[in-house]
């Protein structure tokens, strides 16, 4: 008999351990990409990782397009939603508990070295406008930040998508300074007359 009351002790101790974690619910939140989306961006207004979102669309790579839908996983919390674009909402319960959003650090040369500072600021002299950019905005580094403000060029990370290597930071400064002002020479004169591009 003591035997039978220790094995139902310990079969209801463990069924009770196990039932106080089952999961946690979850909002399943279907979100329709808008122009200007990113799955930064969103994962920013839902507090989750882009590797969440990414895993729960099969994604494989950060590329999203105006006007897919995306569904977004995010921790139910009972409070009604204020987010824009929600087509759908449900609570779903999951065993393993989201990502939690960390935020990114560029692992690109941690500090701007004399030697490209030097390097940038002689090409500025010799009359480069995309390096006289790259020197008052962040004296050459990759790996300057200021608030939201990325790299070499100062970039917003949305534009970066994530990625913030060296070469995806030139392509995105060339593009950025094409769309917007046609050349890095106006750029250049846009950013003496306002203090920034």
């Amino acid at each position: 008999m003591k035997k039978f009351l220790a094995f139902i002790l310990v079969a209801v101790t463990t069924i009770a351990f196990m039932v106080s974690s089952v999961g946690q619910a979850f909002a399943s939140t279907t979100v329709t990409v808008s122009k200007g989306d990113t799955l930064w961006g969103i994962s920013q207004k839902f507090n989750v990782s882009v590797k969440s979102i990414k895993n729960s669309n099969n994604l494989e790579n950060n590329i999203i397009k105006v006007g897919q839908k995306l569904r977004v996983l995010s921790k139910h919390d009972g409070k009604k939603a204020h987010h824009t674009g929600l087509v759908d909402k449900e609570v779903v319960t999951r065993k393993e508990v989201s990502d939690k959003v960390q935020p990114v650090v560029n692992t690109y040369n941690r500090k701007a070295s004399v030697a490209t500072a030097e390097k940038v600021a002689k090409a500025a002299d010799q009359g480069s406008p995309k390096a006289w950019i790259a020197f008052h905005e962040s004296r050459g580094s990759y790996s300057v930040t200021n608030g939201k403000y990325i790299g070499r060029y100062q970039l917003d990370a949305a534009y970066l998508h994530g990625d913030f290597s060296p070469e995806n930071q030139e392509k995105v400064a060339n593009k950025y300074v094409s769309d917007r002002y046609g050349s890095w020479q106006n750029a250049k004169q846009f950013w003496q007359s306002h203090g920034w591009y």
